[in-house]
């Protein structure tokens, strides 16, 4: 047998975050994102399936609302391209915000969605 060298333990992975929404707001406050993850930004209007594609985020997230795209704006497109990785939605101070969660699993099932509430992880729904 031969001795393990330092070629032979594993290297940690540091998950890819896309944040899509206001860049220059995410780059500002940075709300809530891994301190150790690979971050990368976008506007909705430049998310396409190739750029998710290219990009390979394991983690995309958002603002429930933003502009002229909501959450289930953005889940449609994910389940359109069969994206497997994890959405997280933050979501404002709203009286009921499982109501988000449940419509998008209802419309979305294969789609892995949590939300993220003050700063909390709320809710999470793996498939």
């Amino acid at each position: 047998m031969q001795p393990a060298t330092h070629t032979d333990r594993a290297v940690p992975i540091r998950p890819f975050v896309l944040a899509v929404g206001d860049v220059g707001s995410w780059c500002t406050n940075r709300p809530n994102l891994p301190a150790d993850a690979q971050i990368g930004f976008t506007e909705y209007a430049s998310l396409t399936p190739e750029l998710i594609s290219l990009m390979g985020p394991n983690i995309i997230v958002a603002p429930m609302q933003h502009g002229i795209y909501d959450c289930l704006d953005l889940a449609e497109l994910l389940d359109s391209i069969d994206y497997s990785g994890c959405y997280h939605i933050i979501v404002p101070d709203i009286p009921n915000p499982r109501i988000i969660l449940n419509e998008i699993s209802k419309s979305f099932p294969d789609l892995k969605v949590s939300l993220i509430y003050s700063g909390f992880e709320l809710t999470h729904r793996l498939n």
